[in-house]
Parts: structure tokens; sequence; C-alpha cells
């Protein structure tokens, strides 16, 4: 229960001077009432950049990884009609949670949401402390 309702990270990241397209996400927070990182306003909120970086680079592992760091559970992709960078977004998403490195929780024609979930624990035996790895 915890995870799947933390923070949401809505796809494609926005200028926050895209009022229109921003002020709709907002809106629906106070429906999911969960914390969401649509925002705006006159200046960019500090760690921006890095969800600059991490949302350019999904689904790469690293970047899931670094984001459920952050405390982002859920992705949410806005793909509004025409809007191919977001389409071609949604698109990788959806292989990724085919491939099993996200769960689908929610599609229609305009939306999709994904469960960020927990990396898988280190396989024993692969660390460089362990007989197995020490060279012979």
């Amino acid at each position: 229960y915890t995870t799947l309702f933390r923070s949401m990270l809505e796809l494609p990241l926005l200028d926050p001077r895209q009022q229109l397209a921003t002020t709709s996400r907002i809106l629906l927070s106070g429906y999911h009432r969960r914390r969401t990182s649509a925002c705006y306003g006159s200046y960019h909120p500090p760690g921006r950049e890095t969800l600059d970086v991490l949302a350019a680079k999904l689904p790469e592992e690293d970047s899931l990884r670094e984001l459920g760091e952050l405390g982002f559970t859920t992705l949410v992709v806005h793909t509004p009609k025409g809007f191919l960078p977001a389409l071609r977004l949604s698109a990788r998403l959806a292989r990724a949670a085919e491939e099993g490195r996200l769960r689908s929780v929610y599609r229609d024609e305009r939306h999709a949401a994904y469960q960020l979930l927990p990396a898988p624990p280190p396989q024993a035996g692969t660390g460089m402390g362990t007989p197995s790895a020490r060279p012979r």
C-alpha cells in the first residue's frame, strides 16, 4: 500500500511555463491525492535538472533505480494526440513493462501509468568477497 501511493513522476516533463498542460495535471492531483512532479512557477525547483536527465534516459535500469531512490513509485505518461515525444516515451515504457522491468497499472488513449519495481537483490556469489569470485 505505502509504495504504490507515494510520489508520481508525470511525463513528459514540461517546462514550468507550459501552464495549460501543467494546470490539468495539478488539477487531477486533487482526485488522486498523491505527490506529483507536476508544478509551475517562475523558476525551476531544486533537483529539476536531475529529473530532466533521468527522464531522458527512461527506461534504462539506472534511471528507473535512481527515480525509485528519489521516492517516485509511479510513472504517468500523458500522451496528447499528435505529441510524438510523449507517444515514443509511452511506447518505450510499454516495452519495458512487457519485459518485466515496470508494472503496467493503467492505460487509456491519453494516459499510461507504470509502477516502478523494487530492484532485485544482488545474487549470492557474485561479489569480490565471495570464494567463487576470487581469482585462483
